[in-house]
Order: C-alpha cells, then sequence, then structure tokens
C-alpha cells in the first residue's frame, strides 16, 4: 500500500461502530452487535487493509537503491512540528510531526543515509477544536510507527505502529440535546515481510489490531437516553492472501489481500 493505514483506520471504524449502534436499546450496557453489523465493521477493515493485485506495504524508496536518490529531500527535514494554528475563525488545530533515524546498531543518525540507515521511528501528535451555533466538537490524534528493516542486507522488513484518536461533540438545539463520545485504538505488532518483497507480496507474521469505545446520549423533554458501544477487530498475517479477521472475538472471517473480499466462517 502506498499510504499508511492508521490515516483513516480509526475514523472509519468509528463511523462503522457508530452507524451500527444506531437503533440499539437506550440502556448504557455495552450493546451487543449482531452478523450484520460484524459484516460492515469487518469490510471497513478490508478496504483498509486491501494491498491490490500488487501490493508494497512500505515505500520503494526504502527498498529499492534505483529510487532511494529521489527521496534525498526528506534529509533535510529531519524533525519538524507546527502549531498551534488557526484553520478558520471557529477552530483551531495543532499538530507535530517528528522523525528519527537510526543505524544498524541502534545509533541515532542526523539523517537518512541510504547505506546505514536501518530504523526509521516517526510520531505525530494533532488536536483541533471546532464550533458552531449549538455545537462544539474536541478531536484529538496520537500516533506512532516503527519501521525497521531498511538496509538491503536485512532479510525482512518489520513495523510496529500505534495510533489512538479521540472525539468528544456536544448540540444543543430545540430538539434537546445530544453527546458523543468516540475512543479509538489500533496498533501493527510486529508485522513482517520478507525480503525481496517482490517475491513476498503478503506479511509473513504479526497482527492488526483495532477497539473503539462509544457513548452517546441524548436529552429532550421526553427524557433521556444512552448508549454504550464497544468493538475490537484481530486481523493475523500469516505469509499467504487469505488471512484470518475476527470481530469481538466471535465472528469470524476470511480476508482476501489481494481483492479484500471478506468471506464469513463457520468455528
Amino acid at each position: 500500500m502506498t499510504s499508511s493505514p492508521f490515516r483513516t483506520t480509526c475514523l472509519s471504524l468509528i463511523l462503522a461502530a457508530t452507524l451500527a449502534g444506531c437503533g440499539g436499546s437506550s440502556n448504557t450496557a455495552p450493546a451487543s452487535i449482531s452478523q450484520q453489523q460484524a459484516s460492515e465493521v469487518a469490510q471497513q477493515v478490508a478496504a483498509l487493509l486491501f494491498l491490490g493485485p500488487n501490493p508494497t506495504s512500505v515505500p520503494s524508496s526504502f527498498t529499492s537503491p534505483a529510487d532511494r536518490a529521489d527521496h534525498t529531500g526528506m534529509n533535510m527535514h529531519r524533525r519538524g512540528s507546527l502549531g498551534p494554528m488557526a484553520v478558520r475563525a471557529e477552530s483551531d488545530l495543532s499538530w507535530s510531526f517528528d522523525v528519527r533515524w537510526y543505524d544498524a546498531s541502534g545509533g541515532e543518525q542526523f539523517w537518512y543515509d541510504s547505506t546505514t540507515t536501518a530504523r526509521v521511528v516517526t510520531d505525530q501528535t494533532a488536536r483541533g477544536s471546532y464550533s458552531g451555533e449549538g455545537y462544539t466538537a474536541t478531536m484529538g490524534h496520537a500516533g506512532h510507527v516503527d519501521l525497521a528493516g531498511l538496509l538491503a542486507s536485512q532479510p525482512q522488513i518489520i513495523v510496529s505502529a500505534t495510533r489512538n484518536d479521540t472525539l468528544d461533540a456536544a448540540y444543543s438545539g430545540i430538539q434537546g440535546e445530544a453527546q458523543l463520545s468516540l475512543k479509538c485504538s489500533g496498533a501493527y505488532a510486529q508485522v513482517s515481510r520478507l525480503k525481496p518483497l517482490e517475491e513476498n507480496p503478503h506479511p509473513s507474521a504479526g497482527t492488526a489490531s483495532w477497539s473503539i469505545v462509544a457513548h452517546r446520549a441524548f436529552q429532550n423533554g421526553q427524557g433521556s437516553h444512552a448508549q454504550n458501544f464497544n468493538t475490537s477487530v484481530l486481523v493475523t498475517f500469516n505469509g499467504t492472501r487469505f488471512v484470518p479477521l475476527v470481530v469481538n472475538g466471535q465472528w469470524h472471517y476470511t480476508l482476501d489481500l489481494e481483492t479484500g473480499q471478506v468471506t464469513p466462517v463457520s468455528v
């Protein structure tokens, strides 16, 4: 894949969880999900992990000597941050980005060197607030990516990553008041691909997981209603195009990494 799956993972799953929770009961116990709702979540994950017929899980500039020269510009921007800045009069957004390079012995480097850099670590944070007539919202993000195995002599690429996103929103109008709180976390744990990547298109080991906790509440002249929604997803890589995907530890599927198709499995 040409972009990080964590850029949209939590947002997409939050939307899936929110939609799947519509029409639930008005109590505060975590809402159980049906197989149809679990399938909707599984399809969201499939879309995020879909690799296509020629999958690439890391940038070619890290693995192909012919391409490295085209990306030397990143040496000039080893670290950077920006914030806070005004997005518009009613909102603000602050974000930061940090990247570190390491050699094979773990020593930190001042810049990327195609002959000695073995690992890159990035950290990103973002936080913003938005407001308008009758509503306010605050969002937060923190992400960490650790990519090892960049040297041609190293036998495999190994990716570990985490992401945490939050959203808190409130609305007040003539129809009543509503509050929404969402928390989503995701992780890649030791996801590895053997080299040469052209001959090993699928991760040989590791897991990808996501967890979502959502709380919704609504109050009007007729009373109040609240609902909690919890869901988790686990994908286990095995070196083939067909990998197991499990939703809430209960609903089992097989995911085809080359087509994105999800098939229910009876266990």
